[in-house]
């Protein structure tokens, strides 16, 4: 990836690193980004789920740009994150510049995002998650 962004001639913007970040920097690295990027390979495992750096993105009301699998599809519309087809490059490299060509569009994807993220916030999660173990119990 390094070798890729030198020759591209963007390593100026691009900064790696690699193994655990403390969350305290993950968190300042997320308030100071433009977007967020949640790449996923389409598989049958992430069609099921979800990648929760999503969610930290919708939280920290960042626009993001998110693969297409059919779970991230049946909770959010094509209004909440820029998608991008899976092992596209293209295609992400649209969904890059659809964000960098309008701010406005960036702004109505977090506003979205937020209002249908709302159900799956912890504060609503953990009553319906109390409420199954309780009933396992009763059982």
């Amino acid at each position: 990836m390094r070798s890729l962004a030198a020759d591209l001639g963007v390593s100026d913007n691009v900064e790696f690193s690699h193994g655990w970040v403390p969350v305290s920097d993950l968190l300042a690295a997320i308030a100071d980004a433009d977007v967020g990027l949640v790449a996923m390979k389409r598989d049958a495992f992430r069609d099921l789920t979800h990648n929760l750096k999503m969610y930290d993105f919708v939280t920290m009301r960042k626009p993001a740009i998110v693969s297409r699998t059919r779970s991230v599809d049946d909770y959010f519309d094509d209004d909440c994150f820029r998608k991008f087809k899976a092992d596209d490059p293209t295609d992400l490299a649209r969904a890059i510049r659809d964000l960098y060509r309008d701010p406005a569009l960036a702004e109505r994807l977090v506003a979205r995002a937020a209002i249908v993220n709302e159900p799956y916030r912890w504060h609503r999660q953990r009553q319906i998650y109390l409420d199954a173990v309780s009933e396992l119990l009763q059982r």
